[in-house]
């Protein structure tokens, strides 16, 4: 990887994916469909993926994270803590990406 970091198309093309990766996150959950002739609009959710991915899970589990006698470190407040942490980082992460990005370019002289 650090060779092919070194040939300078290489490392274009390794900033441009990480960039889409990145860009990905703030890209809507359940993007809105119009109505046709044969099916009904449906509603979207404009809440970026990666955020509604950690309400949907956090929710399956919160209920048996709560009611587990076996836990015997985590509260259920360290749970929502968690949760609050990982909403908090799913909004912050494309900036950040995009700084490291911008960051490695001008270490790389690239503009």
């Amino acid at each position: 990887m650090v060779r092919a970091l070194k040939e300078p198309d290489l490392r274009a093309l390794w900033w441009s994916t990480i960039l889409e990766c990145a860009d990905s996150i703030v890209q809507a959950a359940i993007p809105a469909v119009a109505a046709t002739p044969t099916s009904a609009a449906i509603a979207g959710d404009a809440t970026p993926w990666l955020q509604y991915e950690v309400a949907r899970i956090s929710t399956q589990v919160r209920a048996a994270n709560n009611s587990d006698p076996s836990r015997e470190v985590y509260t259920n407040a360290d749970f929502e803590e968690s949760i609050r942490f990982l909403t908090d980082w799913t909004q912050t992460r494309n900036d950040s990406v995009r700084a490291q990005i911008a960051a490695d370019k001008a270490a790389h002289g690239v503009r």
